[in-house]
Parts: structure tokens; C-alpha cells; sequence
């Protein structure tokens, strides 16, 4: 059964007020920092990473990897790592090692909480949360990636992100890290371009040590470059800018869907005109929404959709249907991270779950069954459904559960074994 990985400990993961400290360090998010001591427990978050990676295995949805060999990257070792298991018992450098056939690499795992629920919710009420209290709401949302090598220099060269850059250094070695402020980089070298001969520049670099548990910043535009020394991992959030580029073309994607898009394959030349003109019609035109007030409205749901998510831009695995039969002794957890949103409009109501959307006529008791299960903490699946069958069908509140369990708005709890 899919269930909800069991931790080992439900110990803080995170120093206290480790948001005060990186925001001091790093002068609000503008200056590159070093802080130690910051993840208390970098081998828990091994594990759950390790989890994560036995999860990916025969499921339809194909793992965010990426693996680099001699600075290169190899999209034929892919398939490899999508369809060797892997246990939470082996060893994770030798299990990569044994799978691509080579010694020395650089694996990188993006989207890697979609594939853990403790490890997102875990990381979204330590990491984010803290952040969205001291500093706002990520508009543009989060992802979460994990980078493991066993080689030298990063692949990439020395490079600067388009986003800022948090890590926490899981280990077990150490990995070497060197920093240029993006004005003094741009001043030494003349060019924004990628370095691959970092021994010729690190001179005037500031360098760090990193060892497991510390804490890296690194803001958009400063360009970096690190070095492995042995095996390690490190957990990393890229934070994204929003801008109203970006906001804007998710406010359109979310229209094209709100008001339905149907392929076209061919059409004669003599009709292509009308043809483009028609389809964006069927979108700007709709019945529901004019175009301005639609793109605007596409990106709120879009931020809603965040927001359920805890704000990471990868969904989670969903739960398959069938194992959702059998659960009525069940007890579900109802992570707080995770509020499930809605919004009425007209005869319909539109649910948020866990970066999901459902679209459903506004039957009298839904909205508020559904405040019912966003209000819970831990309740087994047949009292959420007697609680709920006192506003409104016990059809419609199976209905309801189920859906929220297989969005993985609700969690179905290990069993005590």
C-alpha cells in the first residue's frame, strides 16, 4: 500500500529561528552566506531522500534526473536510473555507480518532494513556512532538488542561476563551494559567460566549506562554482521571481483551460487564418470570461494552486484509485501546510488540492464539508464521512474524501507495526 513514508523521529529538522540567522547573514536575502548548524538532522533527510528515489521504479510519472558524466550530460543513463530499483538499505553512491557504469558523476533530482510526503511536508512547514512568515509569499512558487555527486567540479562550470539559491548540506563528505559577487565576476572576466577553468579564478572567490547540517545562500545573478570531495548530497529550494511576464502567462495557460482548448491537426491552407483566429476566440471570447478579466483570474487560481501545495511548483504522485478502496478504518492526516482552497462562482465551485483543480456544480454543504476536512488534524476515513453525511450525502462525501486522499490533500497514516 502507498502510504505515507514513517520518519524515524518527529524532531525539529531545523535549528530555531534559523530564518532570523540566514536573513541576517545573508542582509535580507541580498548578500551570499555561509551559516553551520543549520539542519540538525542531515542523515533523516538522507533517508527520505533515498525514499524517494525507490518510489520512482515503475511508476507512470518519470522522475525530473539529470546526470552528468565528464561535464556532459547523458540523457541515455536515464532510462537506467528510472527502471533499476533501489531500497532505502543500499548504498546510494554505489547503487548510482553500479546503475550508469561510471565512477565519477553528478545526479540531480528536481521536483524530488512530489515524490516524499513527509519530506514535503516536513520541509514546507520548516523551510517555507518560516520564510513566508519573515519575508512573503514566493509568488512564482518553489522547487525543491537534490544534488549528488562523486566527481570534481559541478558540470556547469562557474555559472550564475536566474533564481536564488538555498542549500542544506546533507554529506556524509564535505563539498567546497566558491562565490563571485555578479559585478566583481563580471569585472574579472568581461563576459557573463560559463568558466570551466575555475583553478584560474578561485583566487578571487570567497570559499566555503560545506559540511552536513550547513546552510548555503546564494542570490540570483552571483556566480558560483562547486567542487565534490568524495561522495555527498545536498538538499536545494530555488526560489523563483515573479514577474509580470511570468504571472501572466500562467494566467493565460489557466484560461486556455477554464474555457477549454481543442486540438486541431490540419486544416486547408485557405481556412488557416480563420482557423487561428477562431481557436484563440474560443478562449478570449468565452462565454465565462473576457480576456482581461480571465487572464487575471487564471493567475490567482494559478497562485491558489501554489498555495495548496504548500507552494512547490510539482504535484505530487498522485494515490492510485483502486487503493483507495478498503480504507474506511483508515486514519487521515490532514497535513496544515496544505490548505485545500475554494472559490464559488456562479452554479460552480472550484477546489485547490495540493496543486490540483477540481471543478464541480456548487451542490448546498460542499464548501462547507470541505472547510470541515481542511479544519482536521488526524481523523479516520468512516468518522470524517459520518460528520460529513450530516450536511450532505454519504455519496457526495465519499466522493469528496476520495478525492482529497488521491490529490494527497489527505495522507493515509502508516500503520503502527
Amino acid at each position: 500500500m502507498n502510504v505515507m513514508t514513517k520518519p524515524t523521529n518527529m524532531n525539529p529538522l531545523l535549528a530555531e529561528n534559523w530564518i532570523t540567522r540566514l536573513l541576517q547573514e545573508t542582509n535580507d536575502l541580498k548578500d551570499y552566506a555561509l551559516i553551520p548548524d543549520m539542519l540538525l538532522d542531515p542523515e533523516q533527510v538522507t533517508t527520505q531522500l533515498k525514499h524517494a528515489i525507490g518510489k520512482v521504479k515503475g511508476n507512470k510519472e518519470k522522475a525530473n534526473f539529470r546526470m552528468f558524466i565528464d561535464n556532459g550530460q547523458r540523457y541515455d543513463l536515464l532510462e537506467k536510473l528510472w527502471n533499476t530499483p533501489f531500497h532505502v538499505e543500499q548504498n546510494l553512491d554505489e547503487w548510482i555507480q553500479e546503475t550508469i557504469g561510471y565512477e565519477e558523476y553528478c545526479f540531480t533530482f528536481n521536483g524530488v518532494m512530489k515524490w516524499n510526503d513527509w519530506l514535503h511536508t516536513k520541509m514546507t512547514s520548516e523551510v517555507i513556512s518560516p520564510i513566508i512568515e519573515h519575508v512573503g509569499v514566493p509568488m512564482a512558487g518553489i522547487d525543491a532538488y537534490a544534488f549528488t555527486a562523486n566527481a570534481g567540479y559541478t558540470p556547469f562550470g562557474i555559472h550564475e542561476d536566474p533564481d536564488h539559491s538555498l542549500i542544506f548540506h546533507l554529506g556524509p563528505d564535505e563539498k567546497h563551494v566558491w562565490i563571485w559577487k555578479r559585478e566583481e565576476y563580471l569585472k574579472l572576466t568581461g563576459s557573463s559567460d560559463r568558466r570551466f577553468d575555475p583553478e584560474n579564478l578561485v583566487q578571487y572567490a570567497t570559499h566555503y566549506v560545506l559540511k552536513p547540517g550547513d546552510c548555503l545562500f546564494i542570490p540570483k545573478g552571483d556566480f558560483h562554482v562547486f567542487k565534490n570531495v568524495g561522495f555527498s548530497s545536498f538538499l536545494g529550494f530555488i526560489l523563483y521571481p515573479s514577474s509580470a511576464g511570468t504571472v501572466g502567462e500562467e494566467g493565460i495557460k489557466m484560461l486556455t483551460k477554464l474555457n477549454g482548448n481543442q486540438p486541431h491537426y490540419f486544416v486547408k491552407e485557405d481556412k488557416l487564418e480563420n482557423s487561428i483566429y477562431e481557436q484563440i476566440d474560443s478562449i478570449t471570447h468565452s462565454y465565462r470570461h473576457d480576456l482581461e478579466k480571465g487572464i487575471k483570474q487564471g493567475s490567482y487560481f494559478y497562485h491558489l494552486l501554489l498555495k495548496s501545495n504548500g507552494y512547490a511548483i510539482h504535484k505530487p504522485i498522485m494515490r492510485e484509485r483502486e487503493t483507495i478502496e478498503g480504507l474506511r478504518e483508515a486514519t487521515l492526516v490532514k497535513p496544515a501546510c496544505f490548505p485545500i482552497l475554494h472559490i464559488i462562482e456562479d452554479e460552480k465551485i472550484t477546489l485547490f488540492i495540493r496543486g490540483r483543480l477540481l471543478q464541480l456544480k456548487n451542490v448546498p454543504g460542499i464548501a462547507e464539508c470541505m472547510k470541515i476536512i481542511d479544519s482536521k488534524t488526524e481523523i479516520t476515513y468512516s468518522n470524517l464521512i459520518a460528520e460529513m453525511t450530516n450536511i450532505i450525502s454519504s455519496e457526495v462525501a465519499e466522493f469528496l474524501v476520495n478525492c482529497a486522499i488521491q490529490y494527497k490533500g489527505l495522507i493515509v497514516k502508516e500503520e503502527e507495526k
